[in-house]
C-alpha cells in the first residue's frame, strides 16, 4: 500500500498510490470500476483459508486474481468526485499493482497446493493386502 498504483497522463500527479485507491476504490465501483472488488475477495479468502474451507478460498482467490487482471485492459481512469475535462490515460502499472496481483496469485497457488493433496487423496482407491490379485 505504500508503493504507487499505477502512472497517468495527469501533471498535477502522475503517479496513483495504492492507499489512496483502497480507501476510495470503492466509490469506483458504483461508476464501473469492479477490479476494486478483488480487495475484499483477498481478505475473505484469507478467512476461509484460516477456517480451512480451502475451495472457498482458492475459488475466491481465482475471482480476485481475474479482477485484478481485469484492470490490465483499461486505457483511462475518471475519478469520482475530481472534475477534469481530459479522461487521462494510464501510462503503466506501478509497484503497487504487481504486488497487488502477487498476493492474490500467492492465494491461489496456496490454496491449490494444499486442496490438490486432499482431493488426490480421496481420489486414491486403496487395495487391502488380502484381495490382491497380482499372484
Amino acid at each position: 500500500m505504500t508503493q504507487p498504483a499505477f502512472y497517468q497522463n495527469r501533471a498535477a500527479e502522475p503517479v496513483t498510490h495504492s492507499i489512496w485507491l483502497l480507501l476510495s476504490g470503492f466509490m469506483g465501483v458504483l461508476i464501473g470500476y469492479f477490479e476494486w472488488i478483488a480487495n475484499p475477495l483477498i481478505v475473505y479468502s484469507w478467512i476461509c483459508a484460516r477456517r480451512k474451507h480451502i475451495r472457498e478460498a482458492l475459488l475466491t482467490s481465482i475471482a480476485a486474481t481475474a479482477l485484478i487482471l481485469s484492470f490490465l485492459l483499461r486505457k483511462k481512469m475518471d475519478w469520482p468526485g475530481v472534475a477534469t475535462d481530459t479522461h487521462p490515460d494510464i501510462q503503466g502499472c506501478a509497484a503497487g499493482y504487481w504486488l497487488w496481483l502477487a498476493s492474490a496469485l500467492a492465494m491461489v497457488i496456496g490454496s491449490g497446493a494444499e486442496l490438490v493433496p486432499g482431493v488426490l487423496k480421496s481420489r486414491v482407491v486403496s487395495v487391502p493386502p488380502d484381495q490382491d490379485h497380482r499372484s
